[in-house]
């Protein structure tokens, strides 16, 4: 049982710095203190010698090592202010969108309505410990892409594309980043290797209508009909 507790708390904790969910703290790893004193503390039926109590301690204590070894590999600082951007960038969002107020969260990051600066700065943080970051190269990128600067939004998501590949949602936004530009051969040869039998390109259709140029109107509905040409998108991922 004692094992169990530290493997999950151990994953937990590591999973939590380098997955960002809705909400995070820097005193987020606090919240293992109070469980890691009772356990080392153990009581008479479990420890009554100090020997076995400090060996309690150093398990307690495990994933506060796990966390140092986190911070000492490669990439991981860029991550964790990675991290922090999409949990910034999530609240920000998530506090103001409420549908059918904003029919996408593109329109919300066009108003002034949404402060992005804290986020922005985060992933403009990662990419200088780290240009190849993939989380906030794609992140900029969509942010770019919704308030219409085609050509940062291109530069951002090549680069993720280039370092995270196999990610759906890069290849979607850079897919819509070359139909914008008028590749809509090259647009619709990348997303044909993504699923998009959801509705996905619909919802870009319609947000590519009532925010962008004639020229760009047609040359994205020029690359569905190549995709559609192809045979649509992969049925499954």
């Amino acid at each position: 049982m004692q094992a169990a507790l530290l493997a999950a708390l151990v994953a937990l904790l590591v999973h939590g710095l380098v997955d960002a969910g809705l909400y995070a703290s820097r005193l987020a790893f606090l919240i293992f203190l109070p469980i890691g004193a009772a356990w080392a503390a153990g009581g008479r039926a479990h420890a009554a010698d100090l020997e076995a109590r400090s060996r309690r301690l150093l398990g307690a204590l495990a994933p506060l090592a796990a966390v140092a070894l986190l911070f000492a590999w490669p990439g991981s600082r860029a991550g964790w202010q990675a991290n922090l951007g999409v949990t910034a960038q999530t609240q920000a969002e998530l506090f103001l969108y409420t549908w059918p107020e904003w029919p996408m969260q593109d329109a919300l990051r066009r108003s002034p309505a949404i402060d992005l600066e804290p986020a922005v700065a985060r992933y403009q943080a990662a990419l200088a410990i780290d240009p190849t970051d993939a989380v906030a190269n794609r992140r900029l990128g969509q942010i770019a892409l919704s308030q219409g600067d085609l050509s940062q939004a291109r530069v951002l998501l090549e680069a993720a594309y280039l370092h995270s590949p196999a990610h759906v949602a890069t290849r979607l936004l850079l897919g819509e980043v070359y139909a914008l530009d008028g590749e809509t051969t090259r647009a619709a040869a990348l997303w044909q290797t993504i699923d998009v039998h959801l509705g996905q390109l619909a919802g870009r259709r319609w947000w590519v209508n009532h925010s962008a140029s004639a020229a760009q109107r047609t040359n994205f509905d020029a690359a569905l009909a190549e995709l559609a040409a192809l045979g649509g998108g992969r049925s499954s991922e």
